[in-house]
């Protein structure tokens, strides 16, 4: 379901001269809320010049100088 659109406006007109002012208001449609919060995450790890190994992100650089500790405690976050 769209939203929509509503105009109002007035017409002055005089001497041979006119003008229209005219508001526009979006009224939005309702919100669609879909999917869920049951994701998960799939780690698949690469060897330099294996076949999608130019894609893959670093996990060390993406988790930060304190990556072991992460490791550790549990990794709960997700790029």
């Amino acid at each position: 379901m769209p939203g929509s659109y509503q105009t109002a406006g007035t017409m002055n007109y005089g001497r041979g001269y006119g003008s229209y002012n005219a508001t526009t208001t979006y009224v939005p449609g309702p919100t669609i809320v879909a999917g869920s919060h049951d994701r998960q995450l799939s780690v698949v790890m690469f060897r330099e010049g294996e076949p999608g190994a130019e894609q893959a992100i670093d996990a060390k650089s993406a988790l930060g100088p304190e990556w072991q500790d992460l490791v550790k405690s549990g990794v709960r976050t997700c790029l």
